[in-house]
């Protein structure tokens, strides 16, 4: 992965091992990424350095798990706020297309609200909550089957489902990362849509088909997110 300011560079390269008789590196070029000030310049000191972004992120995501979980002790709340820190920087890079620059802010990078790695992060959270619930239910008695029309949430998770492997082959394929991060916001999306509209637990006894949706959109959501080297956690 190259800045786009090296396009010659790697042209020449390529020539060159071509003449030698080897294979030409297939090189990924990123747009520069600026600041509210201006254009980012290591010469005039107008930077911002990872190891202050992860340390700020780190801060703000302490902040508000012990909000929204004053039973968990520090080592949990520094547990959680490490791997959240850490996937909403890299997330707030890897969802942006690689031509495409962007204006880099605290506020985007830290957000915790939709169209950023918490969000999707939280979905697997979600799904790995109802897989300890089923654990302690009552088995389906049935075995899963469609029967009769299907609330939306359990339609549109199905459909993202399906186009999943799809998207991270031309992702892979076209070298496109933000195609899959963007694909995940999505997943994340419709698990929530299906959370709302499809209980998984019906009277104590696990419901065949919406277990058995919500234990496979699990499966894809922890690939997923650890594909795009985010933390899948289990609890936030």
């Amino acid at each position: 992965m190259l800045g786009e300011d090296h396009r010659l560079q790697a042209k020449q390269v390529g020539l060159t091992l071509a003449e030698l008789g080897a294979d030409a590196p297939e090189v990924v070029f990123y747009s520069f990424i600026k600041l509210p000030e201006g254009k980012m310049s290591t010469r005039q000191g107008n930077v911002v350095f990872m190891d202050d972004l992860l340390e700020e992120a780190k801060a703000q995501a302490a902040t508000v798990v012990r909000d929204l979980r004053p039973e968990y002790d520090e080592a949990q709340i520094d547990a959680i706020a490490e791997a959240v820190a850490t996937s909403a920087v890299r997330f707030n890079i890897i969802k942006v297309s690689p031509e495409k620059g962007f204006t880099f802010t605290w506020e985007e990078a830290l957000s915790f609200e939709g169209g950023s790695a918490p969000f999707a992060m939280y979905a697997h959270t979600r799904a790995c909550s109802i897989a300890r619930k089923l654990g302690e239910a009552e088995p389906a008695l049935e075995t899963p089957v469609l029967d009769g029309p299907m609330p939306d949430g359990l339609v549109d998770l199905l459909r993202v489902l399906a186009v999943h492997p799809d998207v991270l082959r031309k992702a892979v394929k076209q070298h496109k990362p933000h195609l899959f991060a963007l694909h995940m916001l999505d997943l994340a999306t419709a698990y929530n849509g299906f959370y709302r509209d499809c209980p998984v637990i019906v009277d104590g006894r696990a419901h065949a088909l919406h277990a058995a949706v919500s234990e496979r959109a699990r499966a894809v959501l922890h690939a997923g997110l650890t594909g795009l080297g985010l933390v899948p956690l289990e609890r936030m």
